[in-house]
């Protein structure tokens, strides 16, 4: 690895799978541990690379038992600079590797790698760390081994008594007791071929390459398999506790079932796009917990809730014994993650009597849930007992949602060894093929995939019996005798001989059930489940043309998140420890207070507003750049990257000081006093600044100024022009207002420095209440045009019936839901950029219908509208309340000076702009004009289309970067002293239920236009109008000539007439709209 390379892809080629650092270690004269028995030392690790960590993310869910969740997460973060060093999937790994002193080898080379080429510092030979440990006790092996045995196939049990009769138990038992020797056999191997871990590893060892791949292509098989178990499992008792939901969209019409499915393959979607997967993997350890009251709750139906016992069915049901093998097949194919948990264990010599323990419990309780389910409702039993189960009962409905949570948790961890395994596949050399962005679009699609396999075929016990007969038993029978007798050929007496062929006849008998169940599978979907395929095939072509975009993330560390939360507000607090002066931010308070809440509002807002890339560069430059700049990048926070205001000496020296700490506190090395890295120089042009500033302006108001010519009249485009005009005046205010008020630099310390902590607090509020109710208009935007587009959507559940408007506004917010959890939102803001061109193609699309389409042009309409006219003043006010991002574009200018030359063109350009397209909507449309012109267009136009749809994207990629701010001031508000706090999970609960208020409030009050006046009316006219002057009068307080205080004092009237007048009339109108 070349030592100019950025040290976090060294990172991701060092660390991203185990095998790789036995390479490294080749390469390093360091002998590997052979991996084959037929293989020379030398030979690369074959396909796949990542199942061993993979795997162990998915197998190692149990705790410590002496720790809490709270404790154990303390511990990762404490861990997180040293780990830092270490891939993400390597720190989910439950598997210790014997070779602990090569892996810590590589990753001190890494670290001197780094040290030595960027920082320029002599390291001492003997550099070293400490590795935690993580080793399972007995008791949490026990628990992973139940964990991984006792999952979906408990439900259908019973299902399975009925078709193969009652003599089918002691095939169940029998299948218990062999799979449970064939454990042992696979112990067996790993203790006989030193340097193997994974069952590929086993099978490389007995058969070579071709075992090792053929292997690992059936269990990512069975693991593909179960995914789509659990879309079968969560639709199927969604629908028994809502029956009745329906879904009607342009032509198509989807049941329960259908609708479910789609549902809950869209919850565990972000899911699947997370590289961190240990909450998830803390939440399914539960599995065992949630099988034992599912089995407790089948029992007290049966027992108290009064459906009793009674003794029915066949002795033996020969015609379908070949499905009840399939099912009892299925609950015991989970041999693939047994030779993790045995290197796992601290004491590997116990992993039989773990074995014993395991597959004594899951077969005790699989044989006690079929007799009670059967005996309970015999013949009438469905594939999943929590079917059966009356709904009008509690134990029911906690069953029924235990089932369905429970394959949430566990969907992602399941999936996530398929991608990486194929992801493997995509070539080392390309680098975009390779980015975040692919890889999260090629997860989508293997998800959809899944999604696509449950709808086609969403019969679960069947699908269970076709894993179980085929699948599980080439994994759980056949393969470890094969490869047992392979790697002990020689070695084995007569009678292990004989029973390892007797095992394997067994398997190969039961394989040949697959025939049957293909029948099965035929009759089922042909009779029983009458689907009809062309309501499919619209379906899914649907489902993929919805789900077809791309986003592109940097690369970057899970850990650095979690040391660097926020923003350099924290770094400011290390410079301060270092007696490093920070900057005054009041000219009421001293240089020694903290800043006031909200510290992150600086870069949340440069996220928002910095959006438009280098002009002479393109989007792939500019990322190779901030590429080449992670090195010293990764010791600052993730939001500080995207800050589009460089304070260059601040920056440096909190970066430095970040860095002398890590140094001196984790590596014990002395650091010189002059240590100094370089920065990228991130001001912005002219052009760059003024496109920032059109694209804060110009947005939602845009699609509602032809309506608001409508309220107020022609007359009120004066107004209008006027308002264009003071907001101009009011936005070089504050730019005198950070000129004469040196260390501020946002509108919040405007705020401070004018009026103190309590102008702070109160204008942020205000700044927030802005953001917060634009979120709300994007997502009544998004569903007026989705439903434009689909007139006749409808939504039927338990009861509950949704229009086009509603469901499009679920929809939606469902979509924008995983954006708000991302923390790198650098893909997402190059994308926004495009709200220029999107405003720009609107109009064009407007003119074109207008022009070409013929529609045509008609002057009419009042002069002036005065009953309606405070409606139309909130609408003007809407579009110009950009003001609370305008210090953040002065401070990111490379030549300030130039700032009201860029305001006069921002301002200037979005007046005109906003008049033109009044002016043109009204003509064409009159009075029938709606609260957005893309309504009126006649749909069969394709102008009209291209309309619509940007209408709708645009705010799907601004959605989250508007509401980023909002977030992390409110994150700001949890105690810092306590971890569980702070931890992601109760970020990303936080983040979801902030979002879903905005879909309950955008429900609540879907008028756009309305809400557009009171948001104009209201915060726009203090934000852009009165609080400007006001803090310019304070802060300029004795310096102003009388002129100057009078044009302030005029300036403040007129918003305070404007927002009252407005904001009576707004409240009014959505009164009368609401009732």
């Amino acid at each position: 690895m070349k030592p100019e390379e950025t040290f976090e892809q060294e990172r991701e080629d060092l660390y991203q799978t185990d095998e790789e650092d036995e390479e490294s270690q080749a390469g390093s004269s360091v002998p590997s541990t052979p991996l084959s028995r037929n293989g020379s030392n030398n030979d690369p690790v074959s396909w796949p690379r990542s199942y061993r960590q993979s795997m162990d993310m998915l197998t190692g869910v149990t705790p410590p038992m002496r720790t809490s969740f709270v404790s154990s997460f303390h511990r990762r973060r404490q861990s997180s600079v040293s780990g830092s060093f270490t891939s993400s999937t390597s720190k989910q790994q439950l598997l210790i590797d014997k070779d602990k002193d090569e892996i810590q080898n590589n990753v001190v080379t890494s670290i001197k790698s780094f040290l030595a080429s960027h920082l320029n510092l002599s390291v001492p030979e003997d550099l070293s760390f400490p590795q935690e440990t993580r080793s399972c006790t007995f008791s949490q092996s026990v628990l992973n081994g139940i964990n991984v045995l006792c999952g979906v196939a408990l439900l259908t049990m019973p299902y399975a008594v009925k078709e193969g009769g009652w003599l089918g138990l002691f095939i169940l038992f029998s299948f218990g007791v062999i799979t449970f020797y064939t454990g042992i056999l696979l112990k067996r191997c790993l203790e006989n071929s030193p340097g193997i871990h994974t069952y590929p590893d086993i099978g490389q060892a007995a058969f070579g390459t071709t075992g090792r791949i053929l292997v690992s292509i059936l269990l990512y098989v069975e693991l593909y398999a179960s995914c789509v178990e659990y879309i079968i499992m969560m639709s199927d008792n969604l629908s028994g506790m809502f029956p009745n939901t329906s879904l009607y969209i342009s032509g198509l019409s989807l049941d329960s079932k259908q609708v479910f499915a789609i549902t809950t393959t869209l919850i565990v979607l972000p899911t699947v796009w997370l590289r961190d997967l240990s909450l998830l993997s803390y939440l399914s350890a539960g599995g065992v917990f949630s099988s034992i009251l599912l089995a407790l709750c089948l029992f007290w139906a049966g027992s108290v809730g009064g459906v009793g016992f009674h003794l029915t069915g066949k002795a033996l049901d020969i015609a379908n014994l070949p499905v009840a093998i399939g099912i009892y097949g299925f609950g015991f194919g989970s041999h693939s993650v047994f030779p993790n948990i045995y290197s796992s264990m601290k004491e590997p010599s116990k992993f039989p009597l773990v074995l014993l323990i395991s597959f004594a419990f899951c077969t005790l309780f699989y044989i006690a849930v079929a007799v009670c389910g059967y005996t309970m409702f015999g013949d009438a039993i469905q594939s999943q007992f929590t079917l059966n189960i009356p709904q009008h009962f509690t134990s029911s409905k906690i069953a029924a949602w235990t089932a369905v949570v429970t394959p949430m948790t566990k969907y992602a961890l399941t999936i996530t060894p398929v991608v990486l395994s194929l992801e493997e596949l995509i070539p080392s050399s390309s680098r975009k093929m390779r980015s975040k962005g692919v890889s999260m679009l090629f997860r989508s699609v293997l998800v959809l995939s899944t999604l696509v396999v449950a709808l086609t075929v969403p019969f679960f016990a069947t699908v269970a019996a076709l894993i179980g007969s085929f699948i599980a038993m080439l994994i759980a029978l056949i393969f470890p005798c094969l490869c047992y007798m392979s790697i002990m050929k020689g070695r084995l007496s007569n009678s292990q001989m004989g029973i390892c062929i007797f095992i394997v006849i067994i398997g190969v008998a039961t394989c040949a059930t697959f025939s049957f169940l293909e029948e099965d599978l035929h009759l089922l979907g042909g009779s029983a489940y009458n689907i009809d395929k062309e309501k499919h095939h619209s379906l899914l072509l649907r489902l993929f043309v919805g789900f077809r975009y791309k986003k592109k993330m940097k690369q970057e560390e899970q850990e650095r998140e979690d040391l660097y939360h926020t923003d350099d507000d924290e770094d400011e607090e290390s410079q301060a420890h270092s007696s490093v002066p920070s900057t005054p931010l009041s000219r009421n308070d001293s240089n020694n207070d903290a800043v006031s809440w909200p510290q992150s509002y600086r870069q949340s807002m440069d996220l928002l507003t910095g959006v438009t890339p280098p002009i002479s560069t393109n989007l792939v430059s500019s990322f190779r750049k901030r590429r080449q700049s992670s090195a010293f990048g990764s010791f600052a926070s993730s939001s500080s990257k995207q800050s589009l205001l460089i304070d260059k000496d601040e920056t440096q020296n909190s970066v430095v000081t970040s860095i002398k700490s890590f140094i001196d506190s984790h590596l014990k090395l002395s650091v010189p006093d002059d240590l100094s890295i370089p920065q990228e120089n991130r001001k912005c042009t002219i052009s760059q600044s003024v496109i920032n500033g059109v694209n804060v302006l110009c947005g939602g108001a845009l699609l509602t100024m032809p309506y608001a010519l409508k309220e107020g009249g022609w007359l009120g485009l004066l107004i209008l022009f006027s308002f264009g005009v003071i907001t101009l005046y009011t936005g070089i205010l504050l730019k005198r207002c950070l000129e004469n008020s040196p260390g501020i630099h946002t509108y919040p310390d405007i705020g401070q420095a004018a009026f103190g902590t309590t102008g702070r607090i109160l204008l942020s509020i205000f700044l927030y209440m802005d953001l917060y109710a634009t979120c709300v208009e994007y997502i009544i935007m998004m569903s007026d045009n989705m439903s434009g587009m689909f007139p006749n959507t409808s939504l039927y559940i338990a009861g509950i019936s949704l229009n086009s408007n509603q469901v499009f506004a679920v929809t939606t917010t469902l979509i924008v839901l995983p954006t708000v959890w991302l923390r790198d939102l650098s893909l997402l803001s190059y994308i926004s950029a495009g709200g220029v061109f999107s405003s720009i193609l609107l109009a064009l699309c407007l003119f074109w219908v207008g022009s070409v389409g013929g529609v045509g042009f008609q002057l009419q309409g009042q002069v002036l509208d005065l009953t309606n006219l405070p409606v139309a003043i909130g609408i003007y006010g809407f579009g110009f309340g950009g003001h609370a991002v305008l210090p953040n574009i002065y401070s990111s200018m490379k030549e300030p000076s130039k700032f009201p030359l860029v305001l006069l063109m921002s301002f200037g350009f979005c007046t005109l702009f906003y008049i033109a397209i009044s002016v043109c909507g009204y003509t064409m449309f009159g009075e029938a004009i709606q609260s957005q012109f893309t309504l009126n267009m006649p749909q069969h136009f394709t102008s009209s289309k291209i309309a619509v749809w940007t209408a709708v994207i645009t705010p799907m990629t601004k959605y989250p970067l508007t509401l980023t701010p909002v977030l992390l001031s409110l994150e700001e508000l949890l105690p810092s002293s306590s971890r569980k706090m702070r931890s992601k999970g109760v970020s990303m609960l936080i983040r979801t239920i902030l979002v879903l208020s905005t879909l309950v409030v955008a429900l609540t009050v879907p008028f756009f236009a309305t809400v557009a006046a009171l948001i104009g009316s209201f915060v726009a006219m203090l934000i852009a109008v009165i609080f400007p002057c006001l803090c310019y009068l304070k802060i300029m307080k004795g310096r102003l000539t009388n002129f100057h205080m009078a044009i302030c004092v005029l300036i403040i009237i007129v918003g305070v007439v404007s927002g009252v007048c407005g904001t009576y009339s707004a409240i009014v109108r959505l009164i009368g709209e609401m009732t």
